[in-house]
């Protein structure tokens, strides 16, 4: 199987005739079980997985995303984490990132708490849909980042060179 082309990944029914070709005998339904417990995507899946070349040879960062009264379902964490991972786009140096989302009442929160070399930025936004919180959330995030990158920047790039004249 690590002959596996990812343009053109095998079937069930091609990964059976292999094995079938090397002495072992299994059935299609039997590879797709194996498939599913071992969490192998299907063919489709496997196709559309593409290396994407903005996260080749960037920095990992620690990421924990946390539910209070609600469930963080797949869907979100995804949301969360591409929102999440634009900031990096304007800043490197993040450390560590805590996302806290939460319900009270009727209302969505999201919080997040960014831990980059020098300091700690923390950011919340309210909102009645979680998504439209997490937009906020992201928005606000990306000014601050942003602040703190030009705050702590070169401050003697834009000076030019004073020319003393003796008189």
């Amino acid at each position: 199987m690590s002959a596996e082309n990812p343009q053109k990944p095998f079937s069930d029914s091609q990964i059976a005739e292999i094995l079938s070709q090397q002495g072992i005998n299994v059935a299609r339904r039997t590879v797709a079980k194996y498939r599913e417990a071992l969490q192998i995507p299907t063919v489709s899946l496997r196709k559309s997985i593409k290396p994407s070349k903005s996260n080749q040879g960037a920095k990992k960062m620690n990421l924990n995303i946390t539910g209070h009264h609600v469930e963080v379902t797949p869907a979100i964490r995804e949301y969360v984490t591409e929102k999440i991972g634009k900031v990096t786009r304007h800043f490197d140096q993040v450390i560590d990132v805590t996302v806290i989302l939460s319900v009270e009442k009727l209302v969505q929160k999201a919080e997040v708490n960014v831990h980059v070399s020098g300091k700690d930025i923390f950011v919340q936004a309210e909102d009645a849909n979680l998504y439209a919180a997490i937009d906020i959330l992201t928005d606000k995030l990306d000014r601050q980042v942003v602040k703190h990158k030009e705050k702590n920047g070169d401050h003697h790039r834009g000076e030019k060179n004073h020319i003393v004249v003796e008189e």
